[in-house]
């Protein structure tokens, strides 16, 4: 089962989505994040992706290593775990 975490800024634009699990999902990470914008809606999709491809200031983090790092396609295993953290400015 793949285990999705949102970051608490995301978690505003998906109610009741801030722990996902995915039984027997076997695919990318791509696979997995249109599968969660789908469950998400519009508000979702919009915070994840933009022209198509995940926003740039998104950081995603698979097994704990961080996806920019990975060499595409990176699959996830049935145990996987991922953590979608989005970029945060302030002080």
């Amino acid at each position: 089962m793949v285990t999705l975490h949102l970051g608490s800024v995301l978690r505003t634009s998906a109610p009741g989505l801030d722990l996902a699990q995915f039984a027997e999902f076997s695919g990318t990470l791509p696979d997995l994040l249109e599968r969660l914008a789908t469950a998400g809606g519009p508000a979702l999709r919009s915070r994840l992706f933009e022209g198509g491809a995940p926003r740039r200031y998104l950081t995603i983090f698979v097994d704990g290593r961080d996806a920019r790092f990975l060499e595409p396609p990176i699959r996830l295993g049935p145990d996987s775990v991922v953590d979608l953290l989005p970029a945060v400015a302030g002080g």
